[in-house]
């Protein structure tokens, strides 16, 4: 199968975002706070050629939704067939962005760091979380 290289970089007014929620498969994920007032995002690695969907980032009623998944997935018995996904998500986010973040992984690492928040939410199946300094109202995690 033919590999591409993949190096994809979003960005959104982070005045206009409530929520941003993160849905991953085999990818893990990394927030950034920088002085920037916009939220980016930045994907970047290998994958299948035409094995990522085209949509990866939008923002719906100030909801900005990241879904980084294959689009096809063959399976054998419980183990993934035919795939190459070797993606790293890296979220930015502004210093005074204090809304909600939450995060739905499979097979997927978050790290996040120096956060002021709302409310954090993580949801990992055979993932991990890594945190330091974290402010929040809320906070969740199932795993």
């Amino acid at each position: 199968m033919l590999l591409e290289r993949i190096d994809k970089v979003f960005s959104f007014a982070a005045t206009e975002i409530k929520e941003v929620q993160i849905k991953t498969i085999s990818t893990p994920v990394k927030t950034i706070v920088h002085e920037d007032p916009k939220i980016k995002v930045h994907l970047y690695g290998t994958v299948n050629k035409g094995a990522l969907a085209e949509e990866i980032a939008h923002v719906k009623e100030n909801i900005l939704t990241v879904e980084v998944k294959p689009k096809k997935r063959y399976r054998f018995f419980n183990f993934n067939m035919g795939q190459d996904f070797a993606l790293n998500l890296e979220l930015y986010l502004p210093a005074d962005y204090k809304n909600n973040l939450c995060f739905d992984t499979v097979s997927g690492s978050v790290d996040t760091a120096d956060l002021f928040l709302n409310r954090l939410e993580f949801h990992s199946i055979s993932g991990g979380l890594w945190t330091r300094k974290i402010q929040t109202k809320k906070c969740k995690c199932k795993t």
